[in-house]
């Protein structure tokens, strides 16, 4: 059977417990993300090895190619719970950091290369 790309991994039956597990703990919840990622990607997550895999691919599909963006992620649902604020605190610390980076003696070296 062919699942959806926004079909939940936990309720798809013919996955057992242990990849399941594995994807969960990564905040891999939908059958878009996992097939977003490769293989090897895949195989750095702790527990799951090449019969996880197998198994995985067996069921939802070779990867497709495309970037995860999954709704049900953490990060998808930290950035929608942060207030206006909070952004601009935010927005605030990348804008200091990559100043911060333009001004190092590294970033002169790299820039003429970049």
């Amino acid at each position: 059977m062919m699942y959806p790309d926004n079909f939940l991994i936990e309720d798809i039956q013919e996955l057992s417990t242990r990849v399941k597990n594995s994807l969960a703990n990564d905040d891999i919840t939908t059958v878009g993300a996992a097939k977003a990622l490769s293989d090897g990607e895949l195989m750095r997550m702790p527990n799951f090895g090449k019969v996880s895999l197998a198994e995985l691919r067996a069921v939802v599909g070779p990867n497709s190619g495309k970037a995860p963006c999954d709704p049900h992620s953490h990060l998808a649902k930290t950035l929608v719970a942060l207030t206006y604020g909070e952004v601009l605190a935010l927005c605030d610390a990348i804008i200091k950091t990559h100043r911060q980076i333009e001004r190092s003696s590294i970033w002169r070296k790299l820039s003429p290369i970049i």
